[in-house]
Formats: structure tokens, C-alpha cells, sequence
């Protein structure tokens, strides 16, 4: 990971709203504090792209969370849109498999980063179970690292308890810039809300995660600028406490 990276810059604020308003008062509410935002399905579907644009002209970072999961064609021709746009990280979905996500690198332009999605937070085992996959979490996430580092993906999404094995993966494949970004991450002793594999910041970002996402902990507390600032805090914890390469 990039040292020149701050802590307050790993942190990616999910802003998970149904308008632009709340979205734009968060952001106002924030300032400073916050430089990279994660716009997903819910805020994407209420305001579309005004509300990334609106973020990009204020100087922020802006993650488009949209999960592309479609034929080859359809996901190249929406990253050669997005890469347009401004966008700084994006997400294929793992499920489409390799040659969508050769199609999506090939077609990215730009700064864009494009991140492959490897197993929701919200499933474990026995949900996978349920949906035909012969795989344990694990197995899948490992699977999908390999995938979308031989499809030139950027890095991967999955959850904090998986990125030990992610990041081993990448540098037995001397892949020292593959990005890995975290969502799900709860602080200790806080709820888990809908979060299967809920992590703790810290302990993530010790094991070799580059960013972290939060949502509804910061969005949803009395003082979104006090709770931001504990998870930075973890960050830094984490950062001071991370394993030498290779360790």
C-alpha cells in the first residue's frame, strides 16, 4: 500500500440514502473529514449520476458501487461510460466471471480502479450452500482473487475476515498494487447490522486492506464527524500495527 496514503483518505463514506438532499447535508455535515464516498445502488437509482457529479466538483473521491454483472460487451461498454465520468473506483460483480472481467479491464480508461466483488458481506457458507455453489466463502474469495488478477482487474472487494489469504494470494503473484477495499466493518462491541462477516477496522487494515467502506455507523450517529473520526482512528491503529510484506 502507498505510505503517502493518509488514514483519513482510506476511509470511504457509503453514502446509502434515497435522495440527494440527505446525501448533499452528510457531505456538508462531513467537510473536511471525509475525501472519498461510495455512491451504490440506492443513492445511484434515486439521483444517478448528478449526485456523483456533485461530489466530484467538491474535490472528493468518488467509488460508483453498481456491481456490473451483465454479457462481456454490456460490461466493456459500461466501464468505457464510466471511465468518462470521473469515477475513481468501480465494481464488476465475481459472478460474471473471467471474461467479463477481461472485457471490463480492457475497456477502462482513465484513472478508474475496477474492483471485483468476490462474495457479499451479508452471505456465509450456508448461504452459498443455498445458492449451488460448491464452495465454502473462503474458497470462493480465493478463487475470484485469482480470477481478476488474471483478468487485470484492480483488486478485489471482500470482507476484512479474508484479507490475510487475498493479500497473500497477490503477493505470491507480485501484485504489490492490488487494491483491496473492504466494506462491512464494524467497530467493537457495535451492532453488525445485516454484515455476516462484520470486521473490525483495525484489525483489517493490519492484514493488508487499503480501504475501508462504512455506511450506517457514520451516516446514522449522533455526530457522524466524532464517529468518522473513530474509525480514521482505527485506521491509524492499523497502519501502526501492519505486518511487514511477506510476513
Amino acid at each position: 500500500m502507498p505510505p503517502a496514503i493518509e488514514a483519513r483518505e482510506r476511509l470511504i463514506l457509503a453514502l446509502d440514502v434515497d435522495n440527494q438532499d440527505e446525501a448533499k447535508r452528510l457531505a456538508d455535515l462531513l467537510g473536511e473529514k471525509i475525501s472519498f464516498y461510495k455512491v451504490g445502488l440506492e443513492l445511484f437509482t434515486a439521483a444517478g449520476f448528478e449526485a456523483v457529479d456533485w461530489l466530484l466538483r467538491r474535490g472528493k473521491q468518488v467509488f460508483l458501487d453498481i456491481k456490473w454483472l451483465d454479457i462481456p460487451a454490456t460490461v466493456g461498454a459500461v466501464v468505457r461510460v464510466a471511465s468518462g465520468r470521473g469515477v475513481h473506483f468501480a465494481t464488476v460483480d465475481g459472478n460474471g466471471g473471467s471474461e467479463m472481467m477481461r472485457a471490463a479491464a480492457g475497456n477502462k480508461k482513465g484513472d478508474i480502479k475496477l474492483l471485483c466483488l468476490t462474495v457479499l458481506t451479508s452471505l456465509g457458507d450456508q448461504a452459498l450452500k443455498e445458492m449451488g455453489k460448491g464452495f465454502t466463502v473462503d474458497q470462493l474469495v480465493g478463487l475470484r482473487t485469482e480470477a481478476a488478477i488474471e483478468s487485470g482487474m484492480d483488486g478485489v472487494i471482500t470482507s476484512g475476515r479474508e484479507v490475510a489469504p487475498v493479500r497473500a494470494i497477490a503477493e505470491s503473484r507480485r501484485k504489490d498494487g492490488f487494491l483491496i477495499v473492504t466494506p462491512g466493518m464494524r467497530l467493537p462491541g457495535t451492532a453488525r447490522d445485516d454484515h455476516q462477516r462484520a470486521q473490525d477496522p483495525e484489525a483489517a487494515v493490519r492484514d493488508g486492506a487499503d480501504y475501508i467502506v462504512v455506511g450506517r455507523p457514520i451516516c446514522r450517529a449522533a455526530d457522524p464527524r466524532d464517529e468518522a473520526q473513530r474509525f480514521i482512528d482505527a485506521i491509524e491503529r492499523g497502519l501502526s500495527s501492519r505486518r511487514p510484506a511477506g510476513a
